[in-house]
């Protein structure tokens, strides 16, 4: 069987039936240190800290600013809020990193990380670690799943969403998102339109 194959799982379906065995969901991150977007810098030219981030104002919004954020070596909550940011989640740690609307650049790294590219049409690409990446919100998208259905109206555009080494989660939408697992085992989410993956997707039947 090639990768990018899907086999379907009967109802009757127990773990470890024909040697499958279905991954367990990553634990959330437990979240030390806080990183957010839409803020205005503090100096023109711009000044920044010794992450690489741009020193704002916490008190002085700037919505729909596209930032760069960098992430620490702690296990963050990495937010971008409004606009089309960039964000570089690479050093270490379990980060949760929330992409927020507009168009959105995520890279996770070394850690457990969870991904959010919320709304626009996002690229996310997971690290090393066993990650969870989903193309629009988690909470939206675990309700879903549990419900047995499908995404509607969550997103008008396709996600990109790219697996690395390590045992990733992958969550589309019911939109045209291209999802490639990368190394390690993969698990797309049931009900989810898949364009393409490069990893073998097990699905049970509901």
């Amino acid at each position: 069987m090639e990768d990018g194959s899907t086999i379907e799982l009967g109802e009757n379906f127990q773990d470890g039936d024909f040697g499958i065995r279905l991954l367990d969901t990553p634990a959330d991150p437990v979240i030390t240190n806080t990183i957010v977007g839409d803020l205005t810098p503090v100096n023109n030219p711009f000044q920044y800290n010794f992450l690489g981030n741009v020193i704002t104002d916490p008190n002085n919004s700037a919505p729909d600013r596209n930032d760069i954020l960098y992430d620490s070596f702690l296990d963050d909550r990495i937010e971008g809020r409004g606009g089309n940011d960039t964000i570089n989640a690479t050093r270490g740690g379990d980060d949760w990193i929330l992409g927020g609307s507009g168009r959105d650049a995520i890279s996770a790294g070394l850690g457990n990380d969870i991904a959010e590219g919320n709304s626009g049409a996002d690229a996310i690409m997971g690290g090393t670690g066993n990650d969870q990446l989903f193309g629009e919100n988690k909470g939206e998208m675990e309700d879903i799943i549990a419900a047995g259905e499908t995404a509607t109206g969550i997103n008008e555009k396709g996600d990109l969403v790219l697996g690395a080494a390590g045992n990733d989660f992958l969550y589309g939408s019911n939109k045209k998102d291209a999802l490639f697992g990368g190394e390690g085992n993969k698990r797309q989410a049931k009900g989810y339109r898949r364009e393409a993956i490069g990893n073998y997707i097990f699905k049970k039947a509901a």
